[in-house]
């Protein structure tokens, strides 16, 4: 068995193939360039679904990692759904969705909305998007992720049930205070349209939600729920900017200033 530093850097080279058949969407979404000429670290910042079908072997991969923040963004009914099997002690600090025990994810709410056609998805989820960032329960929760991010020194994961919406914003939010330009945040959003596993869900997701509503779900319109498209996180940052006139001032009034942008770059960026 390796050990030591040589079982750490195999493990941050390898986490995201060894647990591509554990966690769906799994990827690091750091290595990007900012407009201060730096690169995000890898093997710092990951992303992915959700975390219940974590084997004992993929969680002691995920203990060497090292992390020190867990984002879960699902709300409480999800998460008794799929009881997540990591982190398994006190150790590594949990941020999540407080009450919302009724809310669905966006997944079963487009579709309990009744909008069963790709243009009834496109406009469900770019109203979700332009919501989600002044959301009561996601606004301070985001914040908080992230001041506790700039005060350590550890990975970080964040995840939902799919890895793909709330996900995304919150990853491309801190991408923004990161100093990445926002074509290369959208051209990393839009790589879950490629992610790992993702599509392998469908027939899952057709079944459950067949289930669920007692309505047919074709195959095409559980794959369109399981994209993404670039308007969709646009939206989010055109509703930001419209209402606070920046996503600098944004992430201000939610407690991401100056201060705290620049211990994020100064842990994060090489």
């Amino acid at each position: 068995m390796t050990t030591g530093k040589k079982a750490e850097a195999a493990t941050q080279s390898d986490i995201v193939a060894a647990l591509a058949d554990e966690i769906v969407n799994l990827r690091d979404f750091g290595g990007l360039p900012t407009e201060d000429g730096r690169r995000i670290l890898t093997g710092r910042l990951f992303r992915s679904g959700h975390l219940a079908a974590v084997s004992e072997q993929g969680r002691a991969l995920l203990d060497a990692q090292r992390f020190s923040v867990v984002a879960d963004l699902r709300f409480a009914k999800e998460r008794e759904e799929a009881p997540s099997t990591w982190p398994r002690d006190g150790s590594i600090d949990v941020f999540r969705i407080e009450g919302g025990e009724q809310s669905e994810g966006p997944h079963v709410a487009v579709l309990k909305s009744g909008a069963l056609t790709a243009p009834d998805i496109d406009r469900f989820y770019t109203g979700f998007y332009r919501a989600i960032p002044f959301d009561p329960q996601f606004r301070p929760l985001f914040g908080a992720i992230m001041r506790r991010m700039a005060d350590c020194d550890g990975a970080t994961l964040i995840h939902c049930s799919v890895g793909k919406d709330r996900t995304g914003l919150l990853v491309a939010l801190i991408q923004t205070a990161l100093g990445v330009t926002r074509d290369a945040i959208v051209t990393d959003f839009m790589a879950t349209r490629h992610a790992p596993g993702l599509m392998k869900m469908i027939p899952e997701i057709v079944e459950r939600l067949e289930s669920r509503l007692k309505q047919t779900v074709t195959v095409d319109i559980a794959r369109k729920m399981l994209g993404v498209e670039e308007e969709y996180l646009r939206a989010a940052f055109a509703e930001i900017e419209q209402q606070c006139g920046s996503v600098e001032t944004y992430l201000a009034q939610m407690g991401v200033d100056n201060g705290v942008r620049t211990a994020l770059r100064d842990r994060l960026l090489a």
